[in-house]
């Protein structure tokens, strides 16, 4: 495990990334007129709109974008790796998605285990899914103060400015976006669709996203069995300012 603001400072203060570097959000424009938008990067999105309004003027927004993939390593014996990579939402994507440009910086190795002394199957996967959050949890804990109260920064340009680093994107597979949401199998990630009814468009049901004030109180169980997703006491994200997974 690296410290999280330590790769933060690496990546936003490599004077290799200060000529790209994004510090304010954009509106861009298909036609003269300005009546189409065009969204094609994170700073040119609602969010980063949305969320640098603050009570603290002068912020700057460092947008921060966790991936992880579990990765079978070798053919025999089934050994595999669980890495967690790190890049920011200030550099545009043609820079994050070339591994010359070294964009991403990996961040850890999750455990594993499968944990196959656990008989039941139920309370593994339980125990499975509680490892990993409690592990996340555990990286992402530097983020909560500094994501409200603000660190300084110097860019590769010499630039000092008070950034907030927030939680921004999680990219995985399925497997990796049930995980993150604590979704059952075969069911949807972001929302309550039922299971015959992914893929139809456009889609009317409700997002999850109204029960993360429920994270971590005592009915929190409850909720989880009549949500169905799986009552995950703690989850990673929960404390983390402005996050919104």
């Amino acid at each position: 495990k690296r410290d999280i603001m330590e790769c933060v400072r690496a990546l936003y203060g490599s004077p290799d990334h200060s000529q790209y570097l994004c510090f304010m959000p954009e509106r861009h424009y298909t036609d003269a007129d300005k009546t189409r938008r065009l969204y094609h990067d994170i700073h040119t999105g609602r969010w980063w709109w949305d969320t640098q309004v603050s009570d603290k003027p002068g912020a700057t927004i460092i947008p921060l974008i966790i991936s992880s993939d579990k990765t079978q390593v070798t053919l025999f014996r089934n050994k595999s790796a669980y890495p967690v990579y790190l890049t920011i939402g200030n550099l545009p994507k043609d820079i994050r998605r070339k591994p010359s440009q070294q964009g991403q910086i990996l961040l850890a190795y999750l455990p594993t285990s499968r944990l196959e002394h656990i008989k039941n199957k139920a309370s593994r996967r339980r125990t499975v899914t509680n490892l990993f959050h409690a592990c996340m949890k555990f990286i992402m804990k530097p983020l909560k103060e500094a994501g409200l109260d603000g660190v300084i920064l110097q860019s590769g340009d010499g630039s000092r400015r008070r950034c907030h680093p927030i939680l921004v994107v999680y990219v995985g597979d399925y497997p990796e976006q049930i995980l993150v949401t604590t979704a059952y199998y075969g069911g949807c990630a972001s929302c309550e669709t039922e299971k015959n009814q992914l893929g139809v468009y456009p889609c009317s049901a409700a997002s999850r996203s109204h029960f993360a004030k429920m994270v971590g109180s005592y009915s929190w169980p409850d909720h989880c069995l009549q949500e169905n997703i799986k009552p995950v006491q703690h989850l990673f994200w929960e404390d983390l300012p402005y996050a919104n997974i």
